[in-house]
């Protein structure tokens, strides 16, 4: 299992070292990678673009994503988005899924 701490903004000036910084969580292996959300502060279709992109390759891999600690913006624009039905998103790190 994999964790992976983020923080600040999700937006076209950040996803390059955040795309970076979640592909490492996948080489690190195991059946999961687990994605702290807790710090993000705001997210733009960039950065909801990044997170779809590294869930599959996850999924290549064979392995789940799990987004952790939403906050209530991002999980709104996850929810407009739709995106909300291709993560299991839990409301604290280890606590019960979302949906």
């Amino acid at each position: 299992m994999a964790i992976v701490h983020l923080s600040g903004n999700m937006d076209r000036r950040t996803v390059p070292e955040t795309r970076r910084h979640l592909l490492g969580g996948l080489r690190d292996g195991g059946a999961a990678l687990h994605i702290d959300m807790g710090n993000v502060a705001w997210i733009d279709s960039a950065g909801l673009a990044t997170l779809v992109e590294v869930a599959q390759q996850a999924r290549l891999g064979g392995m789940d994503v799990h987004l952790h600690r939403v906050g209530d913006d991002v999980l709104k624009k996850m929810r407009l988005a739709h995106l909300d039905g291709i993560f299991s998103i839990l409301r604290k790190l280890n606590g019960p899924t979302l949906h």
